[in-house]
């Protein structure tokens, strides 16, 4: 294992960007999980690219890997899992192994939005109602009952689907 990151398992600070200039180590440590579940993925990330040492990776080792996993209809994985390495590389370079970061991600990383409730650009359609036939009550009435289902009662939207009509008193 490289020396690196021997020393980062070991005692693997929280790193201070200082613009373009090298990272600055603080004395704040990371977590022990973090520094081992880093240097796991760092391992991982060296097989699959056919690597031996963090010190050797190049740009297009980052562009291999998600090539790899997009084969395997998991691209979104592989970047989040570029992106969350970059720490590791802060740490190396800010301790003087490295003369920078091996690549610069490009990738962005995807959070989860968490599909269970009505995003708010979506309930702002469900809000406007000038978009509904004021004539027709019936399709007055279920917009303005979807919209309270959604926003007032915060039902998700599983919960909003096993509805019927018929469970609600108008």
């Amino acid at each position: 294992m490289c020396i690196g990151l021997i020393q980062f398992l070991a005692d693997g600070g929280k790193i201070k960007k200082n613009g373009n200039d090298r990272p600055l180590l603080t004395d704040s440590p990371l977590s022990e999980s973090y520094r081992n579940s880093a240097v796991e993925r760092i391992r991982l990330f060296l097989k699959t690219v056919g690597k031996k040492d963090v010190l050797n990776l190049t740009a297009s080792d980052s562009e291999k890997f998600v090539a790899i996993y997009t084969k395997r209809d998991d691209r979104q994985s592989a970047v989040n899992f570029v992106v969350d390495m970059q720490p590791l590389f802060l740490n190396l370079w800010a301790r003087g192994l490295i003369n920078g970061l091996p690549f610069v991600t490009t990738f962005v990383k995807r959070n989860r939005v968490n599909d269970d409730f009505v995003q708010p650009d979506q309930l702002a359609i469900l809000r406007d109602i000038s978009t509904v036939d004021m004539r027709d009550i019936v399709s007055v009435r279920n917009r303005l009952l979807a919209f309270c289902l959604c926003y007032d009662f915060a039902l998700r939207i599983g919960e909003i689907a096993l509805l019927k009509l018929s469970d609600v008193a108008v």
